[in-house]
């Protein structure tokens, strides 16, 4: 099965003190459930990376707005620092993008992953992972096909890129600033 992730959910291992808006906008150019969380106080800050290479992404005074599009095979999430700077756009991959039967919205992630950062470089996660899920038989071979194809589409269609992340965050935060 795959990792079903609700876009509504802080990452409560690490969030303390937070305060969460949500939205589901329905425009011509967005159409999806989006939250936005803002942190004041972390249990512990949240690194990233390799070793030498940490990366902080969760701390106080940090914020994150999750995006999940109506009919696509990805999820955003943008994390920003205590400045409002942004750190990464991070794309899981999904085989679906949907709601539960008490409203939730959620994802069914295929494990494979893109980093974007602001200097432009994009890394591919977990490939690994995914492999490892379709030689176990937790994904079917189309699964595993269907990750790779979402992944190239994202690239070959520049949603995976500075100027495209940019434009949609500050639209999504237009929406957001407008919730109480």
């Amino acid at each position: 099965m795959e990792k079903r992730r609700y876009i509504y959910e802080p990452y409560k291992d690490y969030c303390k003190t937070y305060k969460q808006k949500k939205i589901y906008i329905d425009e011509e150019n967005i159409k999806g459930h989006v939250s936005f969380i803002k942190i004041f106080e972390v249990h512990k800050p949240l690194f990233v990376g390799e070793s030498g290479k940490n990366i902080c992404l969760i701390d106080n005074g940090y914020s994150e707005i999750k995006y999940l599009p109506d009919n696509k095979f990805w999820r955003l999430c943008a994390m920003y620092d205590n400045q409002d700077r942004i750190i990464e756009w991070y794309f899981d991959i999904n085989k679906i993008n949907s709601i539960d039967i008490e409203g939730r919205p959620y994802c069914d992630d295929l494990y494979l992953d893109i980093v974007l950062m602001p200097d432009g470089k994009i890394t591919i996660l977990d490939e690994n992972e995914l492999k490892q899920a379709y030689d176990e038989g937790i994904i079917t071979k189309y699964d595993y096909n269907f990750a790779h194809k979402i992944k190239e589409e994202l690239i070959n269609e520049n949603i995976v890129s500075i100027c495209y992340m940019e434009n949609l965050c500050n639209k999504l935060f237009e929406y957001i600033e407008k919730i109480e």
